[in-house]
C-alpha cells in the first residue's frame, strides 16, 4: 500500500520590477508501509531522551572531548551498565 504524505508546503513571493509573482511549492513523497520510518545504515534506532540541561551539555562536552558523538558515547556507558548488572544478577 503506497501512502501519499506532505513533507511541507511553503509559499513564496518574489518582488519584481512589474508585479509581484507568487508559488507556492508543496513537497509529497510516496511511502510504502515498510518506508514510514527512516532507516540508518549502522541498523540504530532513534530514541528520545528528557534530561537535565547541565547533564546534556557534560554529555556533549565529554564526547567532543574523546573525540565521539555523543550516541557513542552514551551507547558505550549504557553498555558497560548493563553488562555490569547482568554479570551482578541484577537484571
Amino acid at each position: 500500500m503506497s501512502v501519499k504524505r506532505t513533507l511541507w508546503t511553503t509559499t513564496v513571493v518574489f518582488f519584481g520590477y512589474n508585479k509581484p509573482a507568487c508559488f507556492v511549492f508543496r513537497v509529497e513523497i510516496d511511502m510504502k508501509d515498510s518506508q514510514r520510518r527512516s532507516t540508518r545504515e549502522d541498523g540504530r534506532k532513534q530514541l528520545l531522551l528528557v534530561m537535565k540541561p547541565e547533564l546534556i551539555r557534560e554529555i556533549k562536552t565529554a564526547a567532543l572531548q574523546a573525540d565521539k558523538h555523543t550516541y557513542e558515547l552514551i551507547e558505550e556507558v549504557l553498555t558497560e551498565y548493563l553488562e555490569r548488572e547482568r554479570s551482578a544478577g541484577t537484571l
